[in-house]
């Protein structure tokens, strides 16, 4: 689902992987939603804003983890004439909801390096 405005790309990508091979008929199957919500706003020529890195996980059983982390950052694209477009980006993920999940990290720093080919498309 994506929704295109004139400088801000907001979206969201919504899953929900679920187990169904398991090995060991004491094992419970696993069922976690995942939401990665996206905004994106550009600022000034390539230069954009984002929250577009953390995703939320909620899972079904009582005591199955949930967590809510929330990103921002910021990035910067180069287009080259007659060559690929280039996007660097740094962000920060702070979770906000941690619950049975003693493991998650509560702090994340990303950084990003995306190159376009868009003359290698198959269609």
């Amino acid at each position: 689902m994506c929704l295109c405005i004139p400088g801000i790309l907001l979206g969201c990508l919504i899953q929900n992987p679920i187990s169904f091979a398991y090995t060991s008929g004491n094992r419970q199957p696993l069922s976690t939603l995942l939401v990665q919500p996206v905004l994106l706003k550009q600022i000034w020529k390539g230069l954009y804003v984002k929250s577009a890195d953390s995703t939320w996980a909620f899972g079904w059983r009582d005591d199955a983890p949930r967590l809510v982390p929330l990103s921002l950052g910021l990035g910067y694209v180069i287009v080259r004439e007659g060559a690929p477009s280039i996007s660097v980006s740094v962000s920060g993920e702070w979770t906000a909801y941690r619950e049975n999940a003693p493991i998650a990290p509560q702090t994340t720093v990303r950084f990003a390096l995306s190159v376009a080919f868009p003359q290698l498309r198959p269609w």
